[in-house]
């Protein structure tokens, strides 16, 4: 069968959904999810009304795109995903990128890096990926076995194993808690979204579709959550390292602080807010000093 037929049965969905798909799907069109289509046929090689109406019932219940494909774009790769990792957003891509600039700059022959609840492994995976001239140590932590698996995957897929300077760990493990070695670089986009807080500022999608591991924490958990994290990355950082993590807008000014008053502020030259894009805070940035 052509794929003319089951793109006819789209654009007529489409037609008859719009306010509901528009709804799940923000700034959705028909040429996106003619393309989305044309990617969920081809990986099933069958152009067939079955695997069309598969497609459309998905859309029906508002599962994201990139469930129904298992595939998300990030960074420059396209990395595999399922229910039990987070969808990786294009703001964190400005997590990978500063890590990378710091990197470049400050490490000349070798560094080790930890990427704290990893998910699909997209953060880590990124930065490795631009680092080829130097000696690389990796560690991706997470407290789920089921998004470590994701991860794996992605790894296996992203070839990097045939590299000869670089090794890379998966570790099951809350935070850095089962984690004994010490970084030049924690990188980490946990959960940071207060569970009754913030819950109605995340969209409904989001909210039934993606791990609540990897979305919430409770309110009453909230910060000394958090003070552990930042104890720990402080146990864990060398000299001269940098610490990167994503967090909430209306809750990084506050985890500034608390990272100030969780560590030895007299070993850290910077500790700062960065934003993302769109002019919103999205980021604390930590350095240590050297000596």
């Amino acid at each position: 069968m052509s794929l003319l037929a089951p793109m006819q049965l789209l654009s007529s969905f489409f037609e008859s959904h719009k306010s509901f798909l528009s709804k799940k799907y923000p700034g959705i069109n028909l040429s996106r999810l003619e393309n989305e289509l044309n990617y969920f046929l081809g990986t099933n090689f069958n152009y067939s009304i079955s695997q069309t109406e598969s497609f459309l019932e998905c859309l029906s219940r508002g599962l994201p795109l990139e469930q129904i494909n298992h595939s998300a774009y990030f960074y420059r790769s396209q990395f595999y995903i399922n229910e039990n990792v987070l969808i990786p957003r294009s703001e964190t891509e400005i997590l990978v990128e500063k890590s990378i600039d710091y990197i470049n700059t400050h490490f000349r022959d070798a560094v080790s890096v930890c990427d704290v609840g990893t998910g699909t492994g997209a953060i880590i995976l990124s930065v490795i990926s631009e680092i080829e001239t130097r000696n690389i140590k990796a560690c991706a932590s997470d407290i789920s076995e089921k998004a470590l698996e994701v991860a794996r995957i992605n790894y296996f897929r992203s070839r990097l194993e045939r590299r000869e300077n670089f090794e890379l760990s998966f570790s099951l493990s809350d935070r850095l808690e089962s984690i004994e070695e010490n970084f030049d670089v924690i990188l980490s986009n946990p959960p940071y979204i207060k569970e009754d807080t913030d819950r109605s500022k995340v969209h409904g999608q989001v909210h039934e579709y993606e791990p609540h591991l990897a979305l919430y924490l409770k309110d009453v958990e909230y910060d000394s959550w958090f003070d552990e994290l930042f104890s720990q990355v402080d146990n864990s950082l060398n000299r001269g390292g940098l610490f990167l993590m994503e967090g909430h807008e209306d809750h990084l000014q506050y985890l500034r602080e608390a990272f100030i008053k969780s560590v030895k502020q007299i070993n850290y030259n910077n500790i700062e807010l960065i934003e993302d894009y769109t002019g919103r805070t999205r980021f604390l940035w930590a350095t240590k000093k050297k000596s």
